[in-house]
């Protein structure tokens, strides 16, 4: 995450699945092809977000809590079109994840500065 061009690439995905999944025609997000690439953008974030001793649990986790979110915000989702519209709930859901996603980003940034520097 520290390359330039992994967080220009990670930042156009991103953008791309704002954009697209605003459309009538976005498939569910539990069909396999979403649903793999959820898991892998869960396991990469996860273990991403960890330390280097932790990666590889941080990665099953991140690739877990992808897939179960896939489930339960696709259950979530349905409800709120049905009441609020394609557009409107696909905004409130992007709200939601970006708040998450501050706040998570927070708490490690906290976490790394109570961290005690190693020398190596």
């Amino acid at each position: 995450m520290r390359r330039p061009s992994v967080v220009i690439g990670a930042s156009i995905l991103a953008v791309g699945e704002l954009l697209g999944d605003k459309m009538r025609s976005a498939p569910d997000r539990t069909v396999p092809p979403g649903l793999a690439a959820r898991l892998v953008s869960g396991a990469l974030a996860g273990a991403a977000l960890a330390p280097h001793a932790r990666r590889l649990q941080a990665g099953a986790l991140g690739a877990v809590g992808a897939v179960v979110g896939g489930y339960v915000g696709l259950a979530v989702r349905k409800r709120a079109l049905r009441r609020f519209g394609q557009t409107r709930s696909g905004l409130v859901e992007d709200a939601l994840t970006l708040g998450a996603t501050t706040l998570i980003m927070r708490a490690d940034r906290r976490q790394s500065s109570r961290r005690p520097a190693v020398a190596i």
